[in-house]
């Protein structure tokens, strides 16, 4: 082997040695990484997958944990709102639903009181509910809504979350 003063810097065989380096055996090549060679994009999206999968189960999970104890507990007005609501108009309904008679209200009525403000038809209004009905079934397996003749009633389930009376309601007014 052998070995150069610290303070030249000389080229052997191509390769440039440190100052204070000796020639050793030929240079270790390092792999390649997945992203160079799937491609940078490629394996963002794949980790992107990978990670979401992660969270779906995790999802599931406290799915199971919460169906099993809804017995003893109820989760919260903020909590409904934020699982069932997406938007002002979903919450809008979710309270015409909550003001709404014993009997319930048609869509086209829940329409009509909010058509100052929102300009929903009937067939919009029916979608946003089934949708509502949806997003609660999948997260604690209950239903917003139930349609009785046409009508929508709120579940009793949600109504003592929300803890709405009628005499709660017509303070409010």
């Amino acid at each position: 082997m052998r070995s150069f003063a610290p303070d030249q810097l000389r080229a052997v065989r191509g390769r440039e040695l440190p100052k204070t380096g000796t020639i050793t055996g030929a240079k270790h090549r390092e792999r390649r990484s997945e992203a160079e060679k799937v491609g940078r994009r490629k394996y963002i999206i794949k980790l992107l997958h990978r990670l979401e999968a992660k969270i779906d189960r995790v999802d599931k999970r406290t799915r199971v944990i919460m169906a099993s104890l809804s017995e003893y507990m109820d989760p919260g007005k903020d909590y409904l709102s934020m699982v069932v609501c997406r938007d002002e108009v979903d919450q809008a309904i979710l309270w015409e639903l909550s003001t709404a008679t014993s009997e319930g209200w048609s869509t086209t009525e829940i329409s009509e009181r909010l058509l100052p403000e929102f300009k929903l038809n009937r067939f919009q209004i029916l979608r946003r509910i089934k949708r509502m009905n949806k997003r609660l079934e999948a997260e604690m397996g209950r239903m917003v809504a139930e349609s009785r003749e046409h009508r929508w009633v709120m579940t009793r389930y949600v109504h003592r979350i929300l803890g709405a009376t009628k005499e709660e309601i017509e303070e409010m007014k």
